[in-house]
């Protein structure tokens, strides 16, 4: 058996390297996403997307010339069916790591574990 075999059964999720959170701190995104990727797959839910401060981030986002994919419909508990359209859908395009080369999680819970989700299986 090998050094590094897992016999302890135990799985290892790499956190995002950024959360952002409190007043103010989504106005800096776009200039964290600037330095990592030209374009952005973005994930949230439809509540979110219908948002004031949502259409703000996304506008900061464009004005920075960052590209963005959509996916505005996480569902609470994550539905299996719904992680494999978000990986239908833009699953190419990450695996090449072109153009997309970010993913960014806007929401509550259920949005920023599907963005890990879909970052981890690609």
């Amino acid at each position: 058996m090998s050094e590094n075999a897992n016999t302890l059964g135990l799985g290892l999720v790499r956190q995002p390297k950024a959360v952002l959170f409190g007043p103010g701190q989504p106005r800096q995104l776009a200039n964290i996403v600037k330095g990592v990727s030209e374009e952005v797959l973005v994930v949230t839910d439809e509540r979110m997307a219908a948002s004031p401060a949502f259409a703000e981030i996304i506008s900061r986002l464009e004005t920075a010339g960052i590209r963005i994919s959509l996916r505005e419909r996480a569902l609470s508990d994550l539905p299996r069916g719904s992680i494999e359209e978000v990986i239908s859908q833009f699953g190419p395009r990450l695996a090449q790591k072109a153009p997309i080369g970010a993913i960014v999680g806007i929401g509550g819970g259920s949005c920023l574990d599907l963005a890990k989700i879909v970052s981890v299986v690609m």
